[in-house]
């Protein structure tokens, strides 16, 4: 081998070499391997649902990619939520106040944290590394279609029960047809209110005729009580031996007087008349 082909070999390797370092240089700036090369922050932010988000996933500002996911979300303590790590870029300070929020690359793609700040708080003081802080997810179509699924299911649900009650409703409205409207029913119906309407009125005539009954049994009892009260003005005065009575029921020779006239009557008249009765 001459010294020219050496020559022109060792610059075709030397010219191999610096392009594959070129190549490689390439690949871990521009690749995943280059993150390490990277210096970044801490920042744990709570989701109530963080529901498509993976590790590796872009955490965005404005569009430009700042960081990723450090690791998968994991359950809260309170069970009230997940915890999504973020390792955001180093260089770039996100002031206090912006809004971390969950979108979607299309309509359905992959779920990223996309930073929002506010022109309010634009100049307001970063961040501190290690900060806890809570997101919000934003409404996507999926959640949009999962909703509206949820709310077709409950309102066939509810389809379900307004049939079983409308299926009822018919069963009884044919008992009541077939059972109750019947003609015999009807008729023994309508006998029940002739009979309840003639009670009404023998009830009432009778209530009229208890009154007449009272109203004469209180007359009786006015009457009677008069007729007692006379007794006792005429027993009152005979007791004390006054009157006629009282002075025959207190009097003995008044009452033998009396016996003896109505005896010498009854044996010799009133034209021949003589004391003839026997004394005491």
């Amino acid at each position: 081998m001459t010294s020219n082909e050496k020559k022109i070999q060792t610059r075709v390797g030397l010219f191999m070499l610096l392009g594959l370092a070129a190549a490689g240089t390439l690949i871990v700036y521009f690749g995943r391997m280059g993150e390490g090369m990277r210096r970044y922050y801490h920042l744990d932010i709570n989701y109530s649902n963080a529901s498509g988000l993976k590790k590796g996933a872009d955490v965005l500002l404005s569009g430009a990619r700042v960081g990723r996911v450090a690791s998968a979300p994991s359950i809260l303590p309170d069970m009230q939520g997940v915890n999504v790590p973020l390792m955001i870029y180093d260089h770039v300070k996100i002031p206090k106040g912006s809004r971390f929020t969950i979108g979607s690359s299309g309509l359905l793609g992959d779920r990223f944290v996309d930073i929002l700040v506010g022109k309010d708080i634009a100049k307001a003081p970063p961040i501190p590394p290690d900060s806890t802080l809570h997101g919000e997810r934003e409404t996507a179509i999926a959640d949009i279609i999962s909703t509206v699924n949820r709310v077709a299911e409950q309102a066939s649900d509810l389809m379900t029960h307004l049939d079983t009650a409308v299926k009822d409703i018919d069963l009884v409205a044919k008992k009541i047809h077939t059972d109750l409207l019947q003609p015999d029913n009807l008729k023994n119906l309508a006998t029940t209110f002739a009979n309840l309407k003639s009670t009404s009125e023998n009830f009432n005539q009778a209530s009229k005729r208890m009154d007449g009954i009272l109203n004469s049994t209180d007359a009786t009892l006015a009457e009677s009580k008069k007729t007692f009260s006379d007794i006792r003005c005429l027993i009152g005065p005979t007791k004390e031996g006054q009157g006629a009575l009282g002075i025959l029921l207190n009097n003995k020779e008044m009452a033998y007087n009396l016996r003896a006239l109505i005896f010498n009557l009854r044996t010799h008249g009133i034209l021949w008349y003589k004391n003839s009765a026997p004394m005491p």
